[in-house]
């Protein structure tokens, strides 16, 4: 890889995240299962349900379907509730613990996107603007504190965030009586709410500033929000590639930058964090009123800000907006297609589709995973080439990326990889048979001098700061990163 796309390259990863840049591979199963049996295959045999970032993975999923005539499920869902507590746990119609009171939620017009817990354990869904009480989990003594202090729902999400771990999550019966009890009586918040609409920067204000009868009927068309100006400053919704004005801020909202130029929105929102932070977030009145008057100058009625519907996302919980939905789709046919399917027969165009369906289905394998074990560098390997293919070789700088964000999320200070020493020829190889090309060393490791004890000297990854690779001796304990195939 050049210089120039090197630069390329970090570039956008600074702009969107590396996850969309981790390679993977698909596997098509040719077995009849529901979306929810599908995704469980998927988990314990490669990664996940297929995710689909851009129309060329979406060509190479309908190439591996020999059957031009099938409808295979993929990754995305619709899912409407979750937890705040973000442990990759999502509330889930019929397939999570819920204790709705009778008639709940009945979201009254769709603005009930919060959920609190009577005294007597039930639930209801309530606007977020309610004061209220609410109970905070403390996940490292794994105890229910109830805040007797009446706040918003994300002021209470704050709070718990700031003094304890979160607002309190519910997946049985058992903690749904720990939380009663703690709340002793009072109606209190916790941590379920709506997911229907999010901002740019993926956050979840719960203020909304909708024009009368505004949002009505979702059609699956009409994802992003914008000011109408002849409107006193409410909010209406339209197709995404609608060409409006739009506001820009600067510095965590501080300042609003008014463009003139009309574009759709996604094209608005690259621009803005190109070239200031983001697309505007409006987090109450007052921002409102302001970001309405630094618009007054529009040359078109509307304007864009950053809201925009979520109402589906990706088994894995990645975020990538593409879709490739077929021209009525989604319908909601019967009102309980909450699963994606891909159709071959429409050029791999996608349909909503009842979850309880029985289809075939795309898995998708990532290419590098981390094994939070910790094994010494010898045992690493032999796990990696038993169970997958080998210990990783970073000979690119774009492998480095990959492991950079592979080694995030190891329990260990230092990742081991497939780089070996050898004392009698004085050198550093991988394993796998690469060479040493592309060099990635912390100051002071990898020079050469390295120590020729009885314990071999191996390499390893940091996990945290620069992420640079480190000597060590091959009997440290450590978590380690395995190839799952060869390209």
């Amino acid at each position: 890889m050049d210089q120039k796309w090197i630069s390329v390259f970090f570039l956008l990863s600074a702009i969107y995240g590396l996850s969309a840049y981790v390679p993977h591979r698909y596997h098509f199963v040719n077995e009849n299962k529901t979306w929810i049996e599908a995704q469980s295959y998927c988990r314990q045999t490669y990664t996940d349900l297929a995710t689909i970032n851009n129309m060329d993975k979406m060509k190479k999923v309908t190439e591996i379907v020999k059957d031009k005539s099938a409808k295979v499920w993929i990754g995305l869902e619709k899912v409407t509730w979750q937890w705040s507590l973000q442990d990759g746990t999502v509330y889930r119609e019929g397939q999570s613990y819920s204790n709705w009171n009778t008639g709940e939620p009945n979201s009254n017009a769709g603005e009930e996107m919060c959920v609190h817990i009577y005294g007597v354990g039930s639930w209801n869904d309530e606007y977020c603007s309610c004061l209220l009480p609410f109970v905070c989990f403390e996940g490292e003594k794994s105890r229910y504190m109830f805040i007797n202090h009446l706040k918003s729902w994300s002021d209470a999400q704050s709070y718990c965030r700031e003094h304890y771990t979160d607002l309190a999550s519910v997946t049985n019966l058992a903690e749904n009586d720990e939380i009663k009890k703690a709340a002793n009586g009072k109606v209190v918040w916790i941590g379920l709410f709506r997911v229907y609409w999010k901002w740019s920067d993926q956050s979840y204000s719960s203020f909304r500033y909708w024009k009368q009868n505004q949002p009505d009927i979702y059609s699956g068309k009409e994802n992003c929000a914008h000011i109408v100006m002849t409107g006193g400053g409410y909010w209406n919704y339209a197709n995404c590639e609608t060409k409006f004005p739009f506001i820009c801020s600067e510095k965590k909202g501080s300042a609003y930058i008014l463009i003139k130029e009309a574009k759709s929105w996604h094209e608005a929102r690259n621009y803005c964090r190109e070239r200031y932070t983001d697309l505007v977030i409006v987090r109450n009145q007052t921002e409102n009123q302001q970001i309405f008057d630094s618009a007054k100058n529009s040359v078109n009625n509307s304007v864009w800000i950053g809201l925009f519907n979520n109402f589906w996302r990706w088994a894995d919980q990645s975020n990538s907006s593409f879709r490739y939905w077929a021209s009525t789709q989604p319908d909601n046919n019967g009102g309980n297609q909450n699963c994606t399917a891909v159709l071959t027969a429409e050029q791999g165009r996608w349909h909503d589709v009842n979850g309880n369906s029985q289809l075939p289905f795309i898995c998708h394998e990532n290419q590098l995973i981390l094994i939070k074990q910790n094994l010494t560098w010898r045992e690493a390997l032999r796990y990696c080439r038993d169970h997958h293919v080998d210990l990783v070789s970073v000979h690119s700088e774009e492998i480095q990326l990959w492991v950079k964000e592979v080694a995030q999320k190891a329990s260990t200070e230092h990742v081991w990889l497939g780089l070996r020493h050898t004392c009698t020829q004085g050198f550093w190889y991988w394993v796998s048979g690469f060479s040493i090309c592309y060099e990635n060393w912390a100051p002071g490791n990898g020079t050469g001098g390295d120590d020729c004890s009885s314990v071999e000297r191996t390499g390893a990854v940091q996990s945290r700061g620069g992420q640079q690779w480190v000597s060590l001796p091959e009997d440290q304990k450590l978590n380690f990163i395995c190839t799952t195939y060869e390209d």
